[in-house]
């Protein structure tokens, strides 16, 4: 008899982001091959313990289940020795590279840690968060396998118009107004174009934002070269992405970008930090890595130069492609499946 997957995603899953999106489209991907149940958190809610009891629960009924084989989301089922384990991303690294803390940070990083230590195999969407495992929660290398986050490029595609404006650039971001992805960079960048005295002969630059939440959108309000966007769902995020030309994405600490690949994919170039653009997407030509202390100067500069390159119809065509054939959806389905039926063969069915 074969083995039933269990994927176990507290909030569910759903096509809107995060770890939900993720457990979403492992589903879709495994159920045609697959017996495939989803294991959230029940409705009782325990206050300020619910993140902690929550997972404890859901690994006390992962104990008696039979005949299972169990895909967790790293810290969702921490005390069960799930068979593959996902990691997003760290709280350590968080609280590493973003000063962040606090007690439900870090509670959070001492299940990721024991999730991590007990699975018999670990999955990470990036080098970036293998690396994290190994040096801040001790996981042993070779239990580790990368296989990245993918786009629906089918979804996410180019405008098909030949040449935007030649008058003004569009440069976006997508995501939460916090700290940890850049507010303040992007605040910075927007004060700058505000009153930036644009070079002769060169477009001016105007920044639009998409984020989930009217909070901390208020210093945007009232701009010129600045708009703001709240709630749009996720079947409109693909004409936000393609009515701009670059996303400009400061961020403090990521997994692996979902925005930055659907930019991408959608014919945007990208410029960014470190973790925006990541070791996977540092080798393209129309990623520009820019340091977090990057001049607002220097980043519109930077902007206007990928501008100039990568306009035509047939650049972010070929941009589309290349992200299609690296981090689309075809692609990760082989990998993923793989990856699961290779473990799968090890266990007595």
């Amino acid at each position: 008899m074969s083995k039933k997957i269990y994927i176990v995603s507290q909030l569910g899953v759903s096509n809107a982001g995060g770890v939900e999106k993720v457990s979403y489209y492992l589903n879709e991907l495994l159920k045609d091959k697959y017996d495939v149940q989803i294991i959230k958190r029940g409705k009782l809610s325990f206050g300020k313990l619910n993140n902690l009891l929550q997972p404890f629960l859901i690994s006390l009924r992962l104990a008696f289940l039979r005949n299972k084989f169990v895909i967790g989301n790293s810290w969702h089922c921490f005390l069960y020795p799930a068979d593959i384990s996902i990691h997003h991303g760290t709280s350590a690294g968080i609280m590493k590279y973003t000063g962040e803390g606090g007690f439900a940070l870090k509670l959070t990083a001492w299940m990721e840690k024991i999730s991590a230590r007990r699975a018999k195999n670990v999955l990470a969407v990036s080098e970036n968060c293998k690396k994290e495992l190994v040096e801040l929660y001790k996981i042993p290398e070779e239990k580790i396998t990368v296989i990245n986050n993918f786009v629906q490029d089918e979804v996410f595609t180019p405008s098909n118009k030949e040449s935007k404006s030649n008058n003004q650039i569009n440069v976006c971001f997508s995501g939460a107004l916090c700290y940890k992805k850049g507010m303040d960079k992007l605040l910075e960048f927007s004060d700058y174009i505000e009153n930036e005295v644009v070079p002769e002969n060169q477009p001016a630059i105007k920044l639009n934002i998409a984020t989930n939440y009217e909070k901390n959108a208020g210093p945007f309000l009232g701009r010129k070269n600045t708009s703001v966007q709240t709630g749009l769902t996720a079947s409109q995020m693909p004409d936000f992405y393609r009515q701009n030309d670059i996303m400009f994405f400061p961020t403090r600490y990521e997994g692996f970008s979902m925005a930055a690949l659907e930019a991408l994919s959608s014919g945007l170039c990208l410029a960014g930090s470190d973790f925006a653009v990541s070791p996977e997407l540092q080798t393209f030509d129309f990623c520009k890595l820019l340091a977090l202390d990057t001049p607002p100067s220097q980043v519109a500069e930077s902007v206007r130069e990928l501008y100039g390159k990568f306009t035509s119809q047939t650049a972010r065509q070929k941009m589309h492609d290349t992200v299609k054939e690296q981090f689309g959806t075809e692609q990760y389905r082989k990998k993923i499946l793989a990856y699961v039926d290779e473990i799968l063969s090890h266990n007595v069915l």
